[in-house]
């Protein structure tokens, strides 16, 4: 029988693998530019692949079907993320939003809650979509978890008409940049 023994060095921690009846195949290279970028590759700072968490299933009573008997094991994650670039490592992540009463109201404060948004606004903004429009909120404050404003008066923004409104971050291009999918509606 064929051993096979592989150790590598990944974020600073040794991996040892060892796996039976092996076949070699062709090395994966995933390549992010930079200085010792392959010839002719696109330049780029990082990459972001969205996924669920991962898993290693080992039988036992949530196992999947077809597989042997034994102990499961689950580790969560959000995403799998490999970034050459930068101090992010994760996207902003928008949880929800605070207001007062049951739902916001024009010229109301809205605070926007989440993580990873940066300590300051920068170039990026806060958009609002919904009811077949956009619009570009006026910011007051801006921190790594909370974004705070007010629903400005805007004829773009139905009250009490039950439509749907989402508040996403983007970037100067018009790029978004934290998740889109946190809803809410606007009282009269």
């Amino acid at each position: 029988m064929r051993k096979l023994i592989l150790i590598a060095v990944t974020l600073l921690i040794p991996l040892v693998i060892v796996a039976d009846d092996y076949v070699l195949g062709p090395p994966i290279r995933v390549d992010f530019g930079g200085p010792d970028a392959l010839p002719g590759s696109a330049p780029g700072p990082a990459a972001y692949v969205p996924g669920p968490a991962l898993r290693a299933d080992f039988g036992g009573p949530d196992a999947l079907p077809g597989s042997a008997p034994g102990p499961a094991a689950y580790v969560p994650g959000p995403a799998l993320r490999a970034d050459f670039g930068g101090p992010d490592v994760l996207p902003p992540f928008i949880s929800g939003y605070d207001y007062d009463g049951n739902c916001p109201k024009k010229n109301s404060r809205l605070v926007v809650v989440g993580e990873r948004f940066g300590s300051s606004q920068g170039s990026r903004r806060l958009v609002m979509t919904g009811g077949g429009s956009s619009l570009i909120l006026p910011v007051q404050s801006w921190s790594d978890t909370t974004v705070t404003l007010t629903l400005p008066d805007d004829p773009r923004i139905s009250a009490g008409a039950g439509v749907v409104y989402f508040i996403g971050i983007q970037d100067e291009s018009g790029r978004w940049l934290a998740n889109v999918d946190r809803r809410f509606v606007v009282c009269q």
